[in-house]
């Protein structure tokens, strides 16, 4: 019913630009990816808070409202957790040697 009342009142959103700006490990039980924060999502988020609060009377979480940090959970602790620190690391040094391509790749593009 939530799901549903959502995707009916933001239906005009098709896609959202994300830029990624870091990988963290939580206390060796979350990994995420950190969002950097923009004034669409900014909006976006305080709608759908306003949205929740507003039809089902549900107030905001402890770590919800303005303090917000975006993210994207990758991995949360489940049958994975001995490894979730192993796992961040690797990640992390995948998404360096990606930005390094990027990067190269860009530099090569604009010469």
């Amino acid at each position: 019913m939530i799901i549903q009342y959502l995707k009916e009142e933001l239906k005009d959103i098709n896609t959202i630009e994300l830029k990624a700006n870091n990988l963290t490990i939580i206390d060796g039980k979350v990994i995420w990816l950190d969002i950097e924060e923009n004034k669409f999502l900014r909006n976006l988020h305080n709608k759908i808070n306003l949205l929740l609060k507003e039809k089902f009377n549900i107030g905001l979480s402890g770590f919800d409202g303005e303090n917000f940090k975006f993210h994207s959970t990758l991995f949360q602790e489940n049958e994975f957790n001995e490894n979730i620190n192993k796992i961040g690391l690797i990640l992390k040094e995948k998404i360096k040697i990606m930005l390094k391509m990027r990067k190269k790749l860009k530099k090569h593009l604009i010469c």
